[in-house]
């Protein structure tokens, strides 16, 4: 039966070792009672060495607090705990992003007595989504300035269109303007020759300045 018992816990270790994957089992304090896979290859600590220890020993200030929040109301409402992202602190100091997994723990009363569960490194999946993330923001970022160029380049050639428009209508009025101008005056000399016409035609001096070379030697003629 021991035997038996010893070939399943190989075969659990063997099968955890494998996927690189740490099983663990926490009290209701937190601590570890139990640790067993590749806690060492992702956090430096040996599985003896995290027992009696608490997640948040390897956790910063500010990450420790809000993952305490996070679980204790987790066992208050006795949920399973289902990817919950960490960063903890490895025996070197490099940050490591873990991924853990848990179901409640209960005694014979149905009162909870802990966790256990399964964690994992997704440190260079979580780096990779960051940099993606930033790419997106960089993206948008350049696509909302591509935009506000557009909208500056689109009002400056309605801008200069209104401009032309607004030159060509005034060139057009100063035509129509000079136009009628010539015309009055060339009316105006018309007139002036008929008056000067008849007064010829009385046989007196023409009052306005003659225009015409020939109309002045036919009268002194």
């Amino acid at each position: 039966m021991m035997q038996k018992l010893q070939d399943s816990e190989n075969r659990l270790l063997d099968i955890t070792n494998s996927i690189g994957e740490w099983i663990w089992e926490i009290d209701t304090e937190w601590q570890y009672v139990a640790s067993m896979g590749k806690l060492e290859l992702f956090l430096g600590y040996s599985n003896k060495e995290v027992v009696g220890k608490t997640p948040f020993s390897f956790m910063e200030k500010e990450e420790k607090k809000r993952i305490k929040k996070l679980l204790s109301t987790i066992a208050i409402n006795k949920e399973n705990i289902i990817d919950i992202e960490n960063w903890s602190l490895s025996k070197t100091g490099e940050r490591v992003c873990i991924l853990t997994n848990g179901v409640p723990i209960f005694d014979k009363n149905n009162k909870l007595k802990g966790y256990r569960g399964v964690s994992k490194n997704i440190t260079k999946r979580k780096k990779l989504n960051n940099k993606l993330e930033r790419q997106k923001k960089d993206l948008l970022n350049s696509n909302i300035e591509l935009d506000n160029s557009r909208k500056v380049a689109l009002s400056i050639m309605q801008d200069t269109e209104a401009q032309k428009n607004k030159a060509e209508k005034a060139l057009k009025d100063l035509e129509t303007f000079n136009e009628a101008m010539v015309n009055r005056e060339m009316r105006m000399i018309e007139l002036k020759e008929e008056v000067n016409e008849l007064y010829k035609k009385l046989g007196k001096k023409p009052i306005y300045p003659t225009i015409w070379k020939e109309t002045e030697r036919d009268y002194d003629g």
